[in-house]
């Protein structure tokens, strides 16, 4: 709290409706000493987030919120900002869940989001260090055309003991991998290794977008070789030495299947693979810009297709795991 000779103020703003949230099936309210205490990745519902700042509030993103105005420059405020399918996922891990409130006081949750359906899929084939497809079966009020997202830009914590409230209700949708995909997601985005800007905007995010694009070829039945490799990938690493920027691309028989890159054995198409490989490469090169051109990235890239358990550990360690 400010003293009262500080004129600076924390503004409350009125709240705005609260959004009627998706019908769920099987939910139900929350108790810590049943045999099924919550868990990091469940929903929960009748929560709010709570936002700060100083200054003028000009964050844009989750409309169901009541943003102040007209504040000054130096004044403090608070809002709650909902989500807009009324729903929030759990953050925090199984084990400081269970703890007591005196350990550990707060859960961290981010909300839920209705998106495009088109979206929903993109987001289950490729990466994002800020979205994740969320499972749609059992949100009985969704369109056929929508799908749902965790947003990791906005998350919030509240006091462990709001999950009690009676008008809180919680349900588990994901399943024990989905659980463990959705756990590395979480973790990846925090312990991902920093690249500079220059990177990121000169080679990552044009890959991202090349990546994005052949993907979408290949749903719609595409045969072109450099459409093929990017169906082929589970996951993308990226390492970076000096101006050399070098993916890989993680080849498992169940995404090799997908991508139809074996042969008449059921084993890997080596040659087949050799050639998504390098048309993959010049595909990312000529959208980068090739030497001497005029959106010449300066980096060299390269890419590799493979399999982790067929990697030199010395050499993947070098790696970081790509979520964009």
């Amino acid at each position: 709290m400010q003293d009262e000779s500080n004129q600076e103020t924390l503004h409350s703003p009125e709240q705005d409706t609260v959004p009627a949230p998706l019908q769920a099936a099987a939910a139900q309210g929350i108790s810590f000493t049943a045999l099924s205490p919550p868990a990091q990745g469940d929903v929960v519902s009748g929560l709010a987030l709570a936002i700060a700042g100083i200054g003028p509030a000009t964050a844009e993103g989750l409309p169901e919120g009541s943003w102040p105005r007209d504040v000054g420059t130096n004044d403090a405020w608070a809002a709650t900002v909902l989500s807009p399918s009324g729903w929030y996922v759990i953050l925090t891990q199984d084990c400081d869940l269970v703890r007591s409130p005196v350990d550990e006081p707060t859960v961290l949750v981010a909300p839920l989001t209705v998106i495009p359906r088109s979206d929903w899929d993109d987001l289950r084939r490729s990466y994002s260090a800020r979205s994740f497809a969320y499972p749609r079966d059992k949100f009985t009020s969704l369109n056929d055309d929508e799908g749902v997202a965790v947003e990791l830009p906005w998350t919030s914590s509240v006091l462990k003991g709001s999950l009690q409230a009676p008008g809180v209700q919680a349900m588990r949708p994901l399943t024990g991998p989905e659980r463990r995909e959705f756990s590395l997601w979480l973790s990846q985005r925090t312990g991902r290794t920093p690249m500079p800007d220059d990177v990121v905007m000169r080679v990552l995010d044009p890959a991202y977008e090349v990546r994005r694009s052949l993907l979408k070829k290949h749903a719609k039945g595409s045969k072109n070789l450099d459409a093929q490799a990017v169906a082929a990938v589970e996951r993308w690493f990226v390492r970076r030495r000096e101006n050399q920027v070098t993916f890989f691309g993680q080849l498992t028989m169940k995404s090799l299947t997908h991508a139809k890159l074996l042969d008449e054995k059921y084993q890997p198409d080596f040659d087949k693979i050799k050639s998504c490989r390098a048309a993959l490469e010049n595909t990312f090169v000529q959208k980068m810009g090739k030497p001497g051109s005029l959106k010449e990235s300066h980096y060299e890239i390269r890419v590799i297709l493979g399999m982790l358990e067929k990697m030199k550990a010395s050499d993947f360690v070098e790696f970081s795991l790509l979520v964009r």
